[in-house]
C-alpha cells in the first residue's frame, strides 16, 4: 500500500514489462508513478500503482479534493481517466451516497459535448468516477499567464458548452460549476463538459467548510448560499467567457471572500471597455448571461444557443476580408458623406433642369428615387421588370393592378385538400412570362406550396432551385432579389439569420409572406410546431398589400385548423397512453394516421412513444418483480448448500473422506433452479477437491521423502501413505499404518506444510497449496489450531494473482 503526494491510496505493484523490450523490472521497491530507465534498453518508465480493477499510468492533474490519473481498466482492456477523492472526502456515509447517487444520473448523459462518464465507485474508502479519456487539453491551459482567446473560438467553445448544457438541462441536471478547467478539448478541438455529477458533492463540501477556491465564476444567488439551477450555469459560462475574451477575471481580490463581495456589491467592468474590438453581439450576449438577477438571464439553454449562433455569425463576418474592408469604410465615413452631398447637389441640377426643359417623369405620385430605379432597370435577361411602386405606402409591386388581382384570385381559390389544380394554373400564368424575370421567379416560388400540399414535393423543390438559380446582373440588396431570397430560405439554402438582415430593408409584407410560405414548407417537413409558429404570424398580420401575397391566407387559415386538431388529438392519445390505456391508445394513433397526410408522421411518433414508455414501465415492474422471485429461490438454494456443508463437513472433516460428498452436491445441482444455486454447489466441490488434492500431496510426496518427526515425536517417520492412512516406521521398520480419521488436524497441517516447503516448486504452486491449505484449517478451525488467514496471506506474498482465488474461495477471510 502506497499514498502518494495528494494522500490518495493505492496498491503498489511489484512488477512491471518494459514497453519497448518486454522485460519484466522488479520495482517492488520504489513508490508508485516513480520513474526509472530499463536496464535492459534504457527506455524510461514509470511505475504504475492499482486502485481496484484500474492500472493508474499516470497522474494527469490534481486539487484540492483528490486527483485524476491516466488509467487502464483492467477488466475491459480501454485507457480511461478516473478522479480519485481523498479518503476524509468519503468519511460522511450519506454525503458519499449522495455523491454516487448524482455520478450515475450524470453517466445516463450521452452527448457529443458532455465528458461520459462510465462508472462510480468507493475503493479503499475513497469515492472515485471513471470517465472517458479526453486528450486535447483543456480551457484554463489555453488561458495561462493571461492570455486572451480569440473571439470566434471562444464562440465555438462556448456554443459547444451550452449544447452540453442544453442536453443536460433536458435530463434535469444541473453542472453547478461550469469553469475553465472543467471544459475540455478531444483530439479534433470539439469541447466537452466534464464533472457532471461531481458538482453537488464539491458544493456539499463547501457548505461544511472543507473546500472553497477563489470563486470567480460562481453566481451570485449561489455565492449566498442559495441552490444553483440552469441559470447558475449560464451565469458561470458567461464569466468564463468574460474571463477568456479579456484575460482577466470579472472579479477578483486576495482572498474568495473578497471575490464573493465584489461580485454582490457591483456588476463587472463592461467587457467592451476591456476589448473594445468585440463585436456588440458577443458583449450583449454576456451581459444577459451575467445578469445578477437570474431572471434577466436567459430562460433556457435554446434561447441562448440562438444567440450565441448570432454572435458568431456576426464575429466570423466581422473577422472575413470582407468584413474588415467594412470597417475601413466606416474609418473613411468623412469622405463618403462629402461625396453623398456632392452626389445630391448634383440630383437636383438635374431636376430643376428637366423641369426647366417641360419633361415629366412617368413614374407614380410618391415613388422614391430608389424605387424609380427598380421600376426602369433591366430584369435578368434583358427584360424591363414590370415593377410599380405602391402609391399609398411607398413600397414596390412586381405585379400591375390586373396582374395582382388575377394572381390574388388564382390563389385565393386553391382548395387546401385538393391543391393540384391551383398549382397548373400558376404553371400556365408562368408560361406567359419571360424566362429569369422576377415574375416568373414568384410564380416559381408561389407553386411550391399546391406542389407540395398535393404531395409532389420533387415538382415544388423543382420551381425553387429554377428560382433561387436564376442569374441577377443586380447588386445585392436589390429588390429583385426577394423572391430569390426566398428560395433560398426555403429549400435551405440560406440562413434564417442572413435572410432576417437582408429582408430587413425590404417591404413588410414581404416578411409576412415568407412567414406564411415558411408555413406550409414546415409542415411538410412534418414540424408541426414551427409551422403553427409561421402560419399565426402570417394570419395576425395587420398588412393585406399586395392582395396576392396574401391571397394564401384562407389555405393557411384551414391547416392551421387542422394543426390543431392534430395536435389535441395527440395530446389525447399521450394521456391515455399514460393513464394506461396503451390498446385504445394505439388503435387511436392507428386511425389518426391513416386519416392525416404523412407529414404528420411525427406527431403520432410522440404517442408511439409514449406507448412504448409504458409498455417499457410495465416489462421493467415484471421483470423486477421476476427477479425478486428469483432471488429468494436464489437465497433458499445457496441456504441449503451451506445447511448441506453444517451438516456433512464435520464428519467428512474428521475422517478425511472428502470424495463421499461429491455425489450428493452434484444430486442437490440437479435440483437447483438458479445460476448462483448451482455455482455455490461447484464451488464447494472445489473446497473439497482442494481438501482432497492435500491427502494426495502427502501420498505422493511421503513416499519419495519420508518425513521425520522432532520434539515429541523424534524416533520415528511417515515414510508412505495411501488411500487408507499414514505408515508410521520406527527403527527401521513400518510398525503401523496410521489411518486418516485418526491423524490429528494440527499433525496434518504439520505434514502438509513440510511437503509445500519441498524445494523445485514455484512460487505460484506453493501459493496455489497454501490456498487449499488455508481451508483445510476453515474446516477444521478450531481443532487446527491455526488460522485460515495466515495460509491466504502467505499465499499473497508468494503470488499477487493468489488474492482474486482468495477472495472467492474464502470470501469472509480473505482481505479485500
Amino acid at each position: 500500500m502506497s499514498q502518494n503526494p495528494m494522500g490518495i491510496l493505492a496498491d503498489r505493484v511489484d512488477r512491471i514489462a518494459c514497453g519497448k523490450c518486454g522485460q519484466i523490472l522488479d520495482v517492488s521497491e520504489l513508490d508508485s508513478f516513480s520513474v526509472i530507465n530499463c536496464p535492459h534498453c534504457g527506455t524510461e518508465q514509470k511505475v504504475p500503482a492499482v486502485l481496484g480493477a484500474f492500472l493508474l499510468a499516470e497522474q494527469m492533474g490534481a486539487g484540492g479534493m483528490g486527483a485524476v490519473y491516466r488509467a487502464v481498466d483492467q477488466a475491459l482492456g480501454r485507457f480511461v481517466a478516473i478522479k480519485v477523492m481523498k479518503q476524509e472526502m468519503g468519511a460522511d456515509r450519506e454525503l458519499v451516497e449522495s455523491f454516487l447517487r448524482e455520478a450515475r444520473a450524470a453517466a445516463a448523459l450521452n452527448h457529443p459535448n458532455i465528458v461520459q462518464i462510465y462508472s462510480c465507485g468507493q475503493e479503499k474508502g475513497q469515492p472515485y468516477i471513471v470517465m472517458e479519456l479526453v486528450g486535447g487539453g483543456r480551457l484554463d491551459q489555453m488561458m495561462e499567464d493571461g492570455k486572451k482567446v480569440e473571439e470566434v473560438r471562444l464562440l465555438q467553445i462556448a456554443l459547444d458548452v451550452a449544447e452540453g448544457l442544453k442536453a443536460a438541462n433536458g435530463a434535469n441536471l444541473v453542472h453547478g460549476d461550469i469553469k475553465p478547467a472543467n471544459i475540455l478539448f478531444d483530439q479534433n478541438g470539439t469541447a466537452k463538459v466534464v464533472d457532471f455529477g461531481l458538482a453537488q458533492f464539491v458544493n456539499r463540501q463547501q457548505e461544511q467548510g472543507g473546500i472553497w477556491g477563489t470563486p470567480y465564476y460562481i453566481s451570485p444567488e449561489r455565492a449566498r448560499g442559495g441552490k444553483a439551477d440552469h441559470r447558475s450555469d449560464i451565469y458561470s459560462l458567461g464569466a468564463t467567457m468574460y474571463h477568456a475574451l479579456t484575460g482577466l477575471p470579472p472579479f477578483d481580490g486576495k482572498t474568495a471572500t473578497d471575490v464573493v463581495v465584489a461580485r454582490l456589491k457591483a456588476p463587472p467592468v463592461k467587457i467592451q471597455d476591456l476589448v473594445p474590438t468585440l463585436q456588440p453581439q458577443t458583449a450583449a450576449l454576456i451581459e444577459r448571461m451575467m445578469a445578477s438577477d437570474p431572471v434577466l438571464r436567459y430562460p433556457t439553454s435554446a434561447s441562448l444557443l440562438a444567440d450565441m449562433k448570432t454572435a458568431l455569425t456576426a464575429a466570423k463576418e466581422a473577422n472575413s476580408p470582407s468584413g474588415r474592408a467594412k470597417k475601413h469604410q466606416k474609418r473613411d465615413w468623412g469622405h463618403w458623406i462629402v461625396g453623398g452631398m456632392a452626389g445630391l447637389i448634383m440630383l437636383i441640377l438635374i431636376v430643376v433642369l428637366l423641369r426647366m426643359a417641360g419633361k415629366t417623369e412617368s413614374r407614380p405620385v410618391g415613388a422614391s428615387t430608389n424605387q424609380v430605379a427598380a421600376v426602369t432597370n433591366a430584369a435578368p435577361g434583358g427584360e424591363a421588370t414590370n415593377v410599380a411602386p405602391e402609391a399609398a405606402a411607398g413600397e414596390v409591386q412586381f405585379f400591375n393592378p390586373e396582374a395582382d388581382a388575377a394572381l390574388a384570385q388564382t390563389l385565393g381559390a386553391m382548395d387546401a385538400d385538393k391543391p393540384l389544380p391551383t398549382a397548373e394554373a400558376l404553371q400556365a400564368l408562368a408560361a406567359k412570362v419571360p424566362r429569369n424575370s422576377a415574375r416568373m421567379m414568384w410564380l416559381q416560388v408561389l407553386q411550391a406550396v399546391p406542389y407540395g400540399l398535393a404531395g409532389q414535393a420533387e415538382q415544388a423543390d423543382q420551381g425553387l432551385r429554377a428560382a433561387a438559380a436564376s442569374p441577377i446582373t443586380q447588386k445585392r440588396g436589390h429588390v429583385l432579389y426577394m423572391p430569390q431570397n426566398l428560395a433560398l430560405l426555403l429549400i435551405g439554402d440560406m440562413k434564417a439569420d442572413r435572410f432576417a438582415r437582408e429582408a430587413a430593408d425590404w417591404p413588410a409584407w414581404y416578411g409576412d409572406l415568407s412567414a406564411g410560405l415558411q408555413g406550409f414548407k414546415n409542415m411538410q417537413q412534418g414540424d408541426l410546431t414551427g409551422a403553427a409558429a409561421e402560419f399565426d404570424r402570417y394570419l395576425t398580420s395587420s398588412n393585406s398589400l399586395p392582395a396576392w401575397a396574401f391571397a394564401l391566407r384562407p389555405a393557411a387559415q384551414v391547416w392551421r385548423g387542422k394543426l390543431d386538431g392534430w395536435e389535441a388529438e395527440r395530446k389525447r392519445l399521450v394521456e391515455l397512453a399514460a393513464s394506461g390505456d396503451v390498446d385504445g391508445a394505439r388503435a387511436g394513433a392507428e386511425k389518426a394516421q391513416a386519416g392525416a397526410p404523412v407529414f404528420t408522421k411525427g406527431a403520432w411518433a410522440t404517442v408511439s412513444a409514449a406507448i412504448k414508455k409504458v409498455e417499457q414501465q410495465r416489462a421493467e415492474a415484471a421483470a423486477a418483480e421476476a427477479e425478486a422471485k428469483r432471488q429468494v429461490v436464489v437465497r433458499e438454494e445457496v441456504a441449503r448448500v451451506a445447511e448441506f456443508m453444517g451438516t456433512n463437513t464435520q464428519y467428512t472433516a474428521a475422517t478425511k473422506d472428502y470424495r463421499k460428498l461429491n455425489p450428493l452436491l452434484l444430486k442437490l445441482k440437479d435440483e437447483f433452479q438458479t445460476p448462483e444455486g448451482r455455482a455455490q454447489v461447484d464451488l464447494m466441490r472445489e473446497h473439497l477437491d482442494r481438501l482432497e488434492s492435500l491427502k494426495a500431496l502427502l501420498i505422493k510426496e511421503m513416499g519419495a521423502s519420508p518425513y521425520r518427526g522432532t520434539g515429541a515425536e523424534a524416533g520415528w517417520e511417515a515414510v508412505g501413505a495411501n488411500v487408507l492412512g499414514v505408515r508410521i516406521s520406527q527403527a527401521g521398520r513400518v510398525t503401523r499404518l496410521q489411518p486418516w480419521d485418526q491423524l490429528s488436524p494440527r499433525f496434518m497441517v504439520r505434514l502438509v506444510r513440510h511437503y509445500i516447503e519441498q524445494s523445485g516448486r514455484s512460487a505460484a504452486e506453493q501459493a496455489d497449496l497454501n490456498l487449499s491449505l488455508a481451508l483445510f484449517c476453515h474446516y477444521n478451525a478450531p481443532i487446527a489450531d491455526e488460522p485460515a488467514g495466515k495460509y491466504v496471506k502467505l499465499a499473497q506474498d508468494q503470488d499477487a494473482a493468489s488474492a482474486a482465488k482468495a477472495r472467492r474461495l474464502l470470501p469472509d477471510v480473505a482481505p479485500e
